[in-house]
């Protein structure tokens, strides 16, 4: 993986017809309950950075 290689969440979500790409770049981990996906940032404490409603997000993929 190069340097300049993207490092966070990338949260694939419906948009119309089409996908689109949200990037968080501050995240380093997800977390799935009853259907929600929550963008999290761990360290001393675990700060929930965005969450995503059922049927609001396809996938999600920790790059790090």
């Amino acid at each position: 993986m190069s340097e300049n290689a993207f490092k966070g969440v990338t949260v694939r979500v419906p948009a119309n017809t089409m996908t689109n790409e949200v990037r968080h770049e501050s995240a380093t981990t997800i977390d799935v309950s009853d259907g929600h996906l929550q963008v999290k940032k761990s360290g001393s404490s675990t700060k929930t950075i965005a969450i995503y409603a059922p049927g609001k997000w396809l996938s999600a993929v920790v790059s790090q």
